[in-house]
């Protein structure tokens, strides 16, 4: 919920607050804190506005660089931050830098698939 920012559960009550006195009642809450980049990455080019670094989605190689790779966390992509999702990222990226180590275009792509 945009603009919602969670502060308190209110169990007896079911029932989300938030920091600006908001309530939104629930009957299954699942609560996912807002994630941003690292503040170390500020300013530099290689970022977007949230401080995630800019890389092809299904490349994994970083905006104007092709030896460059992010996965995991650090990365911009329209998927969950989780652990699942990077274990995935490293399988294509690892492939792919065989495939470059061995003189061969790099071929697989991540789907956004995180399980």
């Amino acid at each position: 919920m945009p603009g919602f920012n969670p502060g308190k559960v209110d169990v007896e009550n079911r029932v989300i607050k938030s920091w600006e006195g908001k309530e939104v009642p629930y009957d299954v809450g699942v609560v996912i804190p807002p994630n941003e980049g690292e503040p170390f990455y500020e300013d530099m080019p290689i970022v977007d506005a949230s401080n995630f670094v800019k890389a092809d989605k299904h490349r994994l190689v970083q905006e104007g660089f092709d030896n460059i790779y992010a996965i995991g966390d650090c990365a911009n992509y329209p998927t969950s931050k989780t652990a699942s999702g990077a274990r995935k990222q490293a399988e294509v990226l690892a492939n792919n830098l065989v495939a470059k180590l061995r003189g061969r275009e790099p071929r697989h792509t991540y789907s956004g698939h995180i399980i």
